[in-house]
């Protein structure tokens, strides 16, 4: 290729204005929600309407637009809104049921996700969102064309300050320090605003369960916070430590928001038939923020 027609052609694609991204306006923030996924260990932000309540946006340089939503249930409900785009009516009806790993980061119980996709005719689109259900309705509104946004929490490894006794557990190799609330609730003190991990663990009595059901109390300043529900399957790969015969199930975790100020934890073992542990971890960019 001729050096001129060359350099003319680089300097024509150097000066091509590039056309920025596609971008989502809301006139008016909804509240936020925080859910924990537990298979990818990531924390996805929803917004939350109330029966009746409307969420109006524009919709900028975008050809398509995927419209995610939810509800807090623990079975299968039957619920709906309103999508109206650009004076268009549209009714939506979804049904939802329990997610077997999205919760809130309160431990609620959410169903799984819906989705509805859209295409856009116009560079600039007027949308609003209604909850015509008798439920709050969790929503996401994403681009298609962008990964589904989820943040990703460091977490750093946290000891109470009061528990029954410590046991040891060995996992390919590696031990791991649990702690347990036989006759003394676990109890600690955090300062938010972090957000608090917990894992839990169950020991079986026998080597011939397959799964048991199990749950525990977790109470912030005496009131209650959440309530966990778990099924225990055995692992194949963690033992206690000088009890061989004794195995203990694959972990469970839970993610729970703590918000700003000084406050007193306390997890308490409702299940009296089987023994439970807990390995604690708090968000690390809470630590750095306080040091």
């Amino acid at each position: 290729m001729n050096l001129r027609i060359f350099l003319m052609i680089t300097a024509v694609l150097f000066f091509v204005p590039v056309l920025e991204a596609g971008e989502i306006l809301y006139e008016k923030e909804a509240r936020n929600i925080r859910l924990y996924n537990r298979e990818s260990g990531k924390i996805l932000t929803y917004k939350i309407l109330n029966r009746n309540e409307k969420m109006d946006f524009t919709v900028r340089e975008l050809d398509t637009l995927r419209v995610y939503s939810r509800i807090y249930t623990e079975d299968e409900k039957t619920y709906g809104y309103q999508l109206t785009i650009n004076g268009e009516i549209r009714d939506i009806t979804r049904t939802g049921r329990s997610s077997k790993f999205t919760r809130t980061l309160a431990g609620r119980e959410v169903s799984g996700y819906n989705s509805y996709l859209t295409a856009l005719n116009a560079a600039e689109t007027r949308i609003s969102l209604l909850n015509t259900s008798e439920f709050e309705i969790l929503f996401k509104i994403v681009n298609p064309g962008e990964a589904y946004s989820q943040k990703e929490i460091d977490f750093i490894r946290y000891s109470p300050q009061r528990y029954t006794m410590k046991k040891n557990l060995e996992v390919k190799g590696k031990t791991y320090t649990y702690f347990t609330a036989d006759s003394t609730n676990i109890e600690f003190s955090l300062e938010g605003p972090v957000v608090l991990k917990i894992i839990s663990r169950l020991i079986f009595e026998d080597n011939f369960t397959v799964q048991y059901n199990y749950r525990y109390n977790v109470y912030m300043d005496e009131i209650l916070l959440s309530t966990c529900s778990e099924t225990a399957y055995p692992s194949s790969v963690a033992l206690l430590r000088n009890k061989n015969d004794r195995i203990t199930s694959r972990g469970n975790v839970n993610i729970l928001e703590i918000p700003a100020g000084i406050h007193q934890l306390k997890i308490e073992d409702n299940d009296t038939n089987r023994d439970l542990l807990f390995r604690l971890f708090i968000s690390k960019s809470a630590v750095e923020l306080n040091e």
